[in-house]
């Protein structure tokens, strides 16, 4: 408490690293009263912070004045949609937001479709986590048609959310127009071949990826070949494919069906 009444004091503090550190009833008005007397903040970083086990929405009105931050992360804190909504109201102030961390939060369809709305004004944003919600094949298009206007996003992570076939589909076209996308984290989920070939194509239009992460798919033999097929036209540093069903290629090894391709250019990428 008395760490948090001297943080008041500090008017010119740019960076406020609170993980792990909101445990009682007190704390969340403590932290509130702390912030709305923050007015240089920057960066703020709320993760673990148990934000979804208290009724209180003192954190989120405070944020709301928060209009100059451009690094925020408050992952883990199980907000789940009511309560990711109220948060969501105090990103849509924050118009200047370079990175934004919303990871393993329970974020559902209803909360996807409320942060989509706010992501469309974040204009400067570069780094959108959004792992281990439950976007769904509702949710997860409705994020992705949202930022596909963002000039600036260089890192997209949506690995984790229970988005399948329809999902994947639905995403893959408004994948082509991110065209400053520089890494794509979308794995496990169980999109199936179709949907992984499709996600593949759109990603090799786009001309800075160096990072695809498409493990644990649900692919098979003929989405891994559509895959690996479209990944010879990427600049790929780094690429992901391990969770798959790879084991079913009737006697015929990763090596064997690399050389079919082209395996000096596949292995020189992954």
């Amino acid at each position: 408490v008395n760490v948090l009444l001297q943080i008041r004091e500090m008017c010119f503090v740019t960076k406020l690293d609170l993980r792990r550190s909101l445990r009682a009833p007190d704390w969340y008005d403590l932290t509130a009263q702390a912030l709305r007397e923050m007015p240089a903040l920057r960066a703020l970083d709320l993760r673990r912070c148990n934000l979804g086990f208290t009724d209180s929405f003192v954190i989120p009105e405070a944020m709301r004045e928060l209009t100059s931050l451009t690094w925020l992360r408050m992952s883990s804190n199980h907000l789940g949609d009511e309560r990711m909504m109220k948060y969501v109201e105090a990103l849509k102030e924050m118009k200047s937001l370079t990175t934004l961390d919303c990871g393993d939060n329970f974020i559902q369809p209803l909360g996807a479709e409320k942060l989509a709305e706010a992501l469309t004004e974040m204009k400067s944003l570069s780094v959108l986590d959004l792992d281990y919600n439950r976007l769904g094949d509702e949710g997860g298009p409705k994020i992705a048609h949202a930022v596909k206007g963002l000039t600036s996003l260089t890192h997209l992570d949506l690995r984790g959310n229970w988005i399948e076939q329809e999902g994947g589909l639905g995403i893959a076209e408004p994948l082509r127009e991110m065209t400053s996308l520089t890494a794509l984290r979308f794995g496990y989920n169980q999109i199936g071949d179709e949907a992984a070939g499709r996600m593949a194509e759109a990603a090799k239009e786009l001309p800075f990826l160096t990072s695809l992460d498409l493990c644990g798919a649900d692919m098979h033999l003929d989405g891994l070949q559509d895959v690996l097929t479209a990944a010879l036209g990427m600049r790929l540093e780094n690429f992901t494919l391990e969770g798959n069903s790879f084991e079913a290629l009737d006697g015929m090894d990763m090596a064997s069906l690399s050389m079919q391709i082209d395996a000096e250019r596949l292995l020189d990428q992954c």
